[in-house]
């Protein structure tokens, strides 16, 4: 994902303007280039990141160890709502929370975003 968004960047006017003034290889790179073409990369990390908390349900599962995925089955099976409903608000508040710190870290890489 960086690498193709790294490319998308590299064909960009102002990477050719900054190399033709003859800036440093890396500087391009690392402050003109990654700074642009980090943003999609950090939103895929941020939905990796809250889809892999939500698969150690699955392996608690799988292999029966005891925490919430096994506790939230248990609950599901047996109907106790008030336990279903305080999973779903963790796993929500959760998503939520690793989203607003992404959006957070892009504000702060990009200077294209703000947080008006």
């Amino acid at each position: 994902m960086t690498r193709a968004a790294m490319l998308e960047v590299f064909e960009q006017d102002y990477i050719r303007t900054a190399r033709a003034y003859g800036i440093r290889h890396y500087v391009v790179i690392y402050l003109y280039a990654l700074k642009n073409a980090i943003s999609p990369t950090l939103t895929v990390i941020g939905l990796t990141f809250a889809f892999a908390l939500t698969g150690t349900f699955f392996v608690e599962i799988l292999f029966n160890w005891p925490g919430l995925g096994l506790f939230t089955v248990r609950s599901l099976l047996n109907l106790d709502y008030p336990a279903i409903m305080g999973m779903t608000l963790f796993g929500a508040t959760g998503y939520v929370t690793i989203n607003l710190i992404v959006d957070l870290v892009q504000a702060w890489v990009d200077p294209r975003v703000s947080l008006n």
